[in-house]
């Protein structure tokens, strides 16, 4: 659908050349809801240096996980036993499926944006506000889950994951932000 058009193109970051990374774009979510929110110094470099923390152990698990089981993307397995010539919404990245990344570093993101800030929110993210080459029109959430969720399943929709990738990913993330968010970093602020 469009919606689904809208979400894959909302969420794609990581086209080469045209937008920036997953876990950047965490960083943007947070650094618009720290500025919503008016949150203190400490309470935002705090915030900031768990998110970095979470995000390299997001990608690291993710990356270790894709390589011990080397899915591969449905692409690969449409074209071979189904359809020689489909074509997915976004071309697929060139390492295997399982977990999706855009899963496990959004859920993790999400977990300590969560312990932040809480889960109801009203929030507009506007990361891609100004961008032309796609469609970067604000998007608006009212729970930061939905924004978890909405990225996870985005990948889908893209004909990049399984839906297996996406909610495993976003099981993994969960488990990250959850032990990121027992750490006390107060002492060093």
């Amino acid at each position: 659908t469009e919606e689904q058009k809208w979400m894959a193109d909302f969420w794609s970051d990581d086209v080469r050349g045209l937008t920036f990374s997953p876990p950047d774009r965490w960083i943007s979510i947070a650094l618009q809801l720290i500025d919503q929110h008016q949150s203190d110094f400490k309470t935002a470099i705090e915030l900031l240096a768990k998110l970095g923390i979470g995000l390299n152990d997001a990608v690291t698990l993710c990356w270790k996980y894709k390589y011990t089981y080397s899915l591969e993307r449905p692409q690969t397995i449409i074209r071979t036993h189904m359809d020689s010539l489909w074509q997915p919404y976004h071309e697929n990245p060139d390492f295997p499926s399982y977990p999706s990344g855009h899963a496990v570093i959004g859920s993790t993101a999400s977990a300590i944006l969560i312990n932040y800030f809480g889960d109801q929110i009203s929030f507009t993210d506007r990361t891609h506000e100004s961008r032309i080459e796609f469609m970067g029109k604000p998007r608006h959430y009212l729970s930061i889950t939905s924004m978890e969720k909405e990225n996870a399943w985005s990948r889908i929709y893209m004909g990049v994951h399984y839906p297996s990738d996406c909610s495993e990913g976003m099981r993994l993330g969960r488990e990250v932000g959850r032990r990121v968010n027992q750490l006390n970093l107060k002492h060093y602020f």
